[in-house]
């Protein structure tokens, strides 16, 4: 059976942005894409369209309730007549020119939140091992240290990139993690990771998708990311998304006082929850925003009552705030990009 991997791209873009001054105030127009708008009839078009402003709007005005001396600032968003873009015109010029690139990736934001269950290493690290020595056999790669048996190769074409998660037992013996991170790689190498793993896609497992987590962190002195293992469902999708979220706010740790976000779900979301952390008590579930890896905690017991938190990712309060919003205003039927 062809086998289809999903690798989420790595690096957290910084998004192009131009904001223009004008007379009264600050100009930022973004553009709508994706194949949605393609295809769309005239209607689904205005729908599309109308939808993003309600979003757009929305979003502006939970971050200036948020944010000090912005309480009464205005701003429209406005349809721009027979295109593809919307205009958000901001007054008060003062308050506004420090605010502009947060902003910006605040409109940007699909505000897609997702919960996956997920694989642990030792449970593929198969397949991976395969595709090291596959690559390997290809590019004529040092075969001397290929293993037929596909035990743990210390080089190879995709482990010189990606670290794996084995743990050395003893010289010479090593033994997979019990833990959904399959290895870490350096910032600069994930966009060959991923075109890696696109074209040896057929080895993997069809319900098995890959995303990066959302910050790095310093190992000998490198910039790493982790490459975690999610579990698609029957369906091809995540176990549970933010559809079924009623709220969000921002919350403080009892544990080590770091900014976190607590979501609190619908009936439909707090069943469904219910039932994926009782059926992976003592493994991990992956906890996805715009399709980074925030965290991915071990479920220690069945979650009743649709609480869940959002943490991890060297979240700051900013950006915590930031996330709390875009999920209250929910999410972009349609990729969004600010534009010139």
């Amino acid at each position: 059976m062809v086998a289809t991997i999903v690798v989420v791209s790595l690096i957290m873009l910084t998004q192009c942005f131009s904001n223009h001054e004008n007379a009264n105030g600050t100009l930022i127009m973004v553009e709508v894409s994706g194949e949605a708008i393609e295809t769309a009839t005239e209607k689904e078009f205005d729908n599309i369209m109308n939808r993003c402003c309600q979003v757009m709007e929305k979003r502006i005005q939970l971050f200036c309730e948020d944010e000090p001396g912005l309480e009464k600032a205005k701003f429209s968003v406005k349809r721009v007549k027979d295109s593809e873009r919307i205009r958000i015109d901001f007054t008060n010029k003062e308050l506004w020119q420090d605010k502009v690139a947060r902003i910006s990736k605040l409109l940007q934001s699909h505000g897609c939140l997702q919960f996956y269950e997920t694989y642990c290493f030792n449970e593929i690290c198969d397949y991976f091992n395969k595709a090291n020595v596959k690559l390997a056999e290809k590019n004529n790669y040092n075969q001397a240290a290929i293993k037929d048996d596909f035990n743990f190769l210390l080089e190879g074409p995709l482990y010189d990139l990606l670290k794996p998660n084995y743990n050395q037992l003893t010289p010479g013996k090593y033994s997979p993690e019990w833990d959904a991170r399959i290895g870490v790689a350096q910032v600069k190498d994930t966009i060959a990771i991923n075109q890696i793993l696109i074209e040896w896609r057929d080895l993997f497992p069809h319900d098995l998708k890959l995303a990066w987590t959302v910050e790095p962190e310093i190992v000998d002195d490198n910039e790493v990311l982790g490459l975690i293992a999610l579990k698609l469902s029957h369906d091809n999708k995540c176990a549970l998304n933010g559809e079924t979220i009623l709220n969000a706010r921002l919350e403080y740790s009892s544990y080590n006082g770091e900014p976190e976000i607590l979501i609190e779900m619908n009936n439909e979301g707090t069943e469904s929850f219910k039932r994926i952390t009782g059926d992976n008590i003592g493994r991990q579930i992956a906890i996805v925003f715009d399709g980074y890896v925030y965290s991915y905690p071990v479920v220690s017991g069945e979650i009743p009552n649709g609480r869940a938190y959002i943490s991890g990712g060297n979240l700051t309060t900013e950006g915590a705030i930031d996330i709390t919003n875009i999920l209250k205003a929910g999410m972009l039927p349609v990729p969004v990009t600010v534009i010139e």
